[in-house]
C-alpha cells in the first residue's frame, strides 16, 4: 500500500464530500497523490439500503439547498435512500491494500451513482460496476481490509471527526468543504489560509 502526499477522509453519505471529490477530480492542477480513507458515521445500517426517514430526508434536503448555492457546478439530487457505507468502505480498503485500480475513480463512481442517480451503492451490481470502471473488477475484500478500516477510523478519531477532511503529509488538516480555489492552494502548499466551512 502506497501512502499519498495527502489523505482524504470521506463518508459516502456526506454530500459535502461528494462536492470535494468532484472538485479534486476536476482540478485544473494535476492533484498530488491522494490516499482515500473511508470513514463510516453509522455502522449498523442494512444492506440493501432502506428508505430515508422523514427527519433524514429533511436533513439531506437542507444540506442540498446549501450546496446548490455554494457548489452550483455539481449536480446533486436527494437519493431518498439511507445506505450502509460498509461495502464501499471495504472495497476502498481492499484497493488501497492491493494497489489495484484507481481508488479516486471508484469513489467518484459510487458518489455519482448515489448522489446523482439515486442508486444504492451497497448493491452488489452497483458496487461491481464501479469497481470495473475503476479497473478493479472482481476485487474481494478480506479481514485485512476490516483491520485497515479500523486503523483509519482510529486515526480519524484523533482529529475533529468531520468530513470532508484533507490532511497533508506534515499533518496539517483542511476540515470541511471549502472553495475549489482554496482546496487547490492547500494541495499545492499543504498550508492553511482562512478557516474552512461546512462539514458532516
Amino acid at each position: 500500500m502506497t501512502r499519498g502526499a495527502f489523505t482524504f477522509y470521506f463518508d459516502l453519505r456526506c454530500p459535502f464530500c461528494f462536492v470535494a471529490s468532484e472538485r479534486l477530480r476536476s482540478s485544473k492542477d494535476r492533484p498530488p497523490p491522494i490516499e482515500y480513507r473511508s470513514v463510516r458515521h453509522d455502522r449498523d445500517l442494512p444492506v440493501p439500503a432502506r428508505e430515508q426517514t422523514s427527519s433524514e430526508r429533511a436533513f439531506v434536503e437542507k444540506e442540498l439547498v446549501m450546496l446548490r448555492e455554494r457548489a452550483p457546478e455539481t449536480t446533486l439530487a436527494n437519493p431518498q435512500l439511507w445506505p450502509s457505507t460498509a461495502p464501499v468502505a471495504r472495497a476502498v480498503a481492499a484497493m488501497a491494500r492491493t494497489g489495484r485500480g484507481d481508488v479516486g475513480a471508484f469513489v467518484s463512481a459510487t458518489y455519482r451513482a448515489f448522489w446523482r442517480e439515486g442508486r444504492d451503492p451497497s448493491n452488489a451490481l452497483v458496487l461491481g460496476a464501479a469497481l470495473r470502471e475503476a479497473g478493479a473488477g472482481g476485487l474481494v475484500a478480506s479481514a485485512e481490509d476490516d483491520a485497515l478500516l479500523a486503523s483509519w477510523g482510529h486515526d480519524w478519531a484523533g482529529m475533529e471527526q468531520r468530513t470532508p477532511t484533507f490532511v497533508s503529509a506534515t499533518g496539517v488538516a483542511l476540515v470541511g468543504l471549502t472553495t475549489a480555489r482554496r482546496l487547490e492552494a492547500f494541495l499545492r502548499s499543504g498550508r492553511l489560509g482562512e478557516e474552512s466551512e461546512d462539514a458532516c
